[in-house]
């Protein structure tokens, strides 16, 4: 039995510096997209909480090799590269 890695089957937001959630994909009904803003959980510190999705990035892991050159993929994660939004006058 393989074991699975932390971010194996989630949506990864990312600010470039840090993983800032992690959260199964299972729970999502929709994912976001490159331009909306969406609030994330915190850690409670006194910045915004507000970000703006920059890039969505898919990743694969091959399932199984195939003959000449094809091999079948399943989703092992998305990341979203993600850029805090400021509230105005801060």
């Amino acid at each position: 039995m393989n074991a699975k890695g932390v971010t194996e089957d989630c949506l990864v937001f990312h600010d470039g510096e840090l993983n800032v959630n992690v959260i199964p994909l299972e729970s999502f009904k929709f994912l976001p997209r490159v331009g909306e803003c969406l609030y994330l959980p915190g850690s409670g510190d006194k910045e915004s909480n507000l970000y703006r999705i920059d890039k969505i990035t898919h990743y694969y892991r091959v399932v199984k090799e195939q003959p000449v050159d094809r091999a079948e993929a399943a989703l092992l994660n998305i990341t979203a590269e993600a850029s805090r939004v400021h509230p105005k006058g801060s």
